[in-house]
């Protein structure tokens, strides 16, 4: 394998990358290297976010892609000039943006979610900051901060709290709440309560909202101290090349029933 160690250490940190290298550091290679796709349902995420955070703007990103038959003269020309003049947008359906508009409409009706958003002076804001114990840096991507609390919008399959509480230690979203609560403590010396804006993209497009507990919070941020700790020894020892192992230096795990 081959491995830039200069890139690496000139690497900012994020939620999604530190989440690799939690697997190992041979993932968090892969996740620089690996050119990433989005699929439909992260386009479909993205879209949803931009109609509930910032009314008015999708069509700035986004676009439905009329239907061409590539099999006509005219049609290929039109379809050249139809994917230029819109370079760098997003190709959705129409039925993409009927779904997410009903989702949006729903959202502000929602008495929690219209008070949680009310809150909210600020959206889609990117923060920077600095570990000193390490010297690395960290970057977060912020769906909404307001006076004392910040907000995650997240599409997802079951609003429901049992459900999305499972999903959420499943995708480590206490690592991503402690990260982003410790660049805000960083960064603005605040220390907010944290809320999940959860939102159903599926029928019948149910609305939860839901506080982080304190034992969420203190747990990813110990763990985003355990990673960046980690991380700096890994670059350290030039260890990116290892797997599963580095996690498990004195063995094997044991399997135990949960």
């Amino acid at each position: 394998m081959n491995i830039d160690y200069e890139k690496i250490k000139a690497k900012t940190l994020s939620y999604s990358s530190l989440k690799e290298f939690a697997r190992s550091p041979e993932h968090f290679v892969q996740y620089l290297q690996k050119k990433k796709e989005p699929t439909p349902a992260m386009i479909f995420g993205s879209l949803l976010d931009k109609m509930i955070l910032t009314p008015g703007t999708w069509q700035d990103s986004f676009i439905v892609k009329p239907h061409f038959d590539l099999r006509k003269t005219a049609d290929k020309a039109a379809y050249a000039e139809f994917i230029e003049k819109n370079a760098g947008k997003t190709f959705v359906t129409e039925d993409d943006i009927i779904k997410a508009e009903y989702i949006t409409e729903k959202v502000f009706e929602n008495p929690h979610s219209k008070e949680l958003l009310s809150r909210i002076s600020q959206t889609q804001e990117r923060i920077e900051f600095h570990d000193k114990e390490t010297g690395l840096n960290v970057v977060c991507y912020l769906d909404g901060r307001g006076e004392g609390i910040v907000m995650d919008l997240k599409s997802c399959q079951s609003a429901d709290y049992d459900d999305f509480t499972k999903a959420a230690l499943n995708l480590d979203y206490d690592l991503q709440a402690g990260t982003y609560l410790t660049g805000v403590q960083k960064k603005f010396f605040e220390f907010p309560e944290y809320y999940f804006l959860c939102v159903e993209t599926n029928a019948p497009y149910g609305i939860n909202v839901i506080k982080a507990g304190d034992d969420f919070i203190e747990r990813g941020k110990n763990r985003l101290r355990m990673y960046l700790d980690n991380f700096k020894y890994c670059l350290d020892n030039q260890l990116f090349h290892q797997s599963y192992e580095f996690n498990h230096k004195f063995g094997p795990p044991i399997m135990e029933l949960p």
